[in-house]
Parts: structure tokens; C-alpha cells; sequence
């Protein structure tokens, strides 16, 4: 007797990938938007031509506007998507792990806590590389203790 079963198609790819921490977990089955296009189309923001206009003698707000490239530049280093290769595991604290696991599946569904933690150390490595040489080749030539 032949029974009729229903035939799951698996995709062992994405399971590795999910198990490898480069796609979060949440969110798997929906379809994200890239970057690029939440930031320049996003349906949340009303258009500017709709904004009611200031009546005079009401006050504004005196707090100093946010540039929107400063956001999108933001997006650009630290929010890119991508895979993390040859990785090796290091721990970070739970504060900071509850953050970025409610953080990131708002902001970036489809980038990993890896892949943005790996962003973030590499542009700071960048960004201080000459006083991290310093440092380095200062503790070279004045070892701790002389043999």
C-alpha cells in the first residue's frame, strides 16, 4: 500500500546559514526589502508636501535636526548585509546580546548579529589603526619584564 505524503522541500542551504548565525532566525520566510530601498521608499514616513505648515508664534522644537545622510551613512558601514567568512567565536555580554536581538530584526532583518558586530570591529580597527600600532609596537619594545 502506497500512502500519500506530503514531500517538505528543505533548504539546507539557508538551515546552515540560520545555524551559522549569517541569517537571523526570525523572519526567515518573509521577504525583506534591501537597505537601500527602506531608506529612500519608506511608506511609514508622510511626504513632505503633506506636513503641515508651522503657524506662526507656536514653538519648534529647539533640538538640533539629525542629518538624514548621516542615518543612511550609518545604514551604509554598519548595517550592510553580508556573510561573515572564516569566523571564529567570541562572547559578548547578555546586555548587549538582548540589544542587538531586539535592535537588528526591526532595524535590519536581514543583517546577522555577527555580520554587524563584525562591522563595527572592523571600521574601528580602521578607524584607530595607527594608535592601535603604537600601542602595539610600544609594548613590544618596553616589555613587561626583563629576562
Amino acid at each position: 500500500m502506497e500512502r500519500n505524503r506530503n514531500k517538505v522541500e528543505v533548504n539546507e542551504d539557508m538551515i546552515k546559514d540560520i545555524m551559522a548565525g549569517d541569517i537571523p532566525v526570525f523572519g526567515k520566510g518573509k521577504q525583506t526589502k534591501s537597505v537601500a530601498d527602506r531608506t529612500t521608499s519608506d511608506p511609514a514616513e508622510p511626504d513632505t508636501k503633506t506636513k503641515a505648515e508651522p503657524v506662526p508664534g507656536e514653538k519648534t522644537p529647539s533640538r538640533p535636526k539629525k542629518r538624514k545622510d548621516e542615518s543612511n551613512d550609518y545604514r551604509a558601514r554598519y548595517l550592510s548585509p553580508g556573510n561573515v567568512t572564516h569566523r571564529q567565536q567570541t562572547y559578548i555580554s547578555q546586555a548587549n546580546y538582548q540589544f542587538l536581538k531586539r535592535f537588528l530584526p526591526i532595524v535590519a532583518p536581514e543583517v546577522s548579529i555577527s555580520r554587524y558586530v563584525d562591522n563595527i570591529l572592523s571600521l574601528h580597527l580602521e578607524q584607530y589603526k595607527e594608535e592601535i600600532d603604537r600601542i602595539y609596537n610600544n609594548e613590544i619594545t618596553n616589555p613587561l619584564y626583563d629576562n
